[in-house]
Formats: C-alpha cells, structure tokens, sequence
C-alpha cells in the first residue's frame, strides 16, 4: 500500500497493482480533484468496473463522510483487492463492493473471458469481437435500476455520478 494525502487530515491507504507490463501509474490526487467538480459532502457515486477501486477511493473521498460509493466488481480477483481497499480506507470513505457485473437484466449464467491469470481488462465477448482468452470466468449479472431499488433503495436519490467501464458494453447499459 502506498499512502496518498488527498487533503488536510485525509490520508487513503492505496493498494499496488503490481503485474507485469503495468501501464500509467494512477493518480488518486487528480481523479479526486476532478470527482470534486460533480460530488459533494453526502452524495452518493456508482462505480461500475471498479477493478481494485482506485476511481472508487477518488469518488468516496469527494462524496465525504456521509455519502458513499456503490462499486461493481464481477472479476473475483480484483473484487477482492476491492474489498480490502474498501475496508482499510472506511474512516475516510465509503465504498460499498459488490461483485456483480451491471447488465441490461438480472443473468446469473454468464461468462467473461479474461487474457491473463491476473484476470485483468476482460469482459463479455460474443461475435465478431475478438479477445485473447485463456481463462473464462462465471459471474452474475444484475440491471443496475432494479438493483438499486432493491438494496440500496433509500440511496438511490442521491446518486449524482456513475462511473461506467463495463467492457465494451457501455453504451448498451447507457
């Protein structure tokens, strides 16, 4: 963990991704400073594609002490850094994980293909799109209106910023 003062009295415990061929090295201080320019004190954020939840952590620090971030993470892998991420930095934010992916309906048989062991940038693939997949991984899909109205109903009137990285499913989930 590397830690990163991101204001007076606010220090975040951030997790190393450390694989091979590690790209651009993250910066928690300009992700928070641009969450700063849509989130406030008791706001609430979606992060959908949380991976280790570095977005999340900027998100929770700018939605402060009383608001919170509601992250899906279907790659269990990275859901778990995820969750620790969540649970050693809770005095500064909050980052609720949940391990499903977002789709267009509640699916509990789908599979995603991932390139590497570290099952890192993977996705749903069919069709025409190619994929360099050695691993296939189950994971569950939920409709992200029906889930929020389900479990975080109360929440749902103060979400002001989602966060979509969903695999080339974007727009669809748009």
């Amino acid at each position: 963990f590397k830690d990163v003062e991101v204001a007076s009295q606010k220090v975040w415990q951030l997790p190393h991704w450390k694989k091979p061929k590690q790209g651009q090295p993250y910066s928690l201080l300009d992700e928070y400073r641009f969450a700063c320019r849509f989130l406030k004190e008791g706001d609430v954020a979606v992060d959908a594609g949380a991976h280790i939840g570095n977005v999340s952590a900027a998100l929770a620090l700018a939605c402060g002490e009383t608001g919170s971030v509601i992250s899906f993470e279907p790659n269990p892998v990275t859901f778990q850094i995820l969750s620790m991420n969540a649970m050693i930095n809770g005095r500064n934010g909050k980052i609720t994980p949940v391990p499903f992916a977002l789709w267009l309906e509640d699916k509990h048989d789908l599979t995603f293909d991932y390139g590497d062991h570290w099952l890192d940038n993977g996705g749903y693939h069919v069709g025409n799109f190619r994929h360099g997949s050695a691993y296939k991984v189950p994971v569950i899909g939920v409709n992200l209106q029906a889930f929020l109205a389900r479990q975080y109903k109360e929440l749902v009137p103060k979400i002001k910023f989602v966060k979509l990285d969903c695999e080339g499913m974007d727009l669809e989930l748009l």
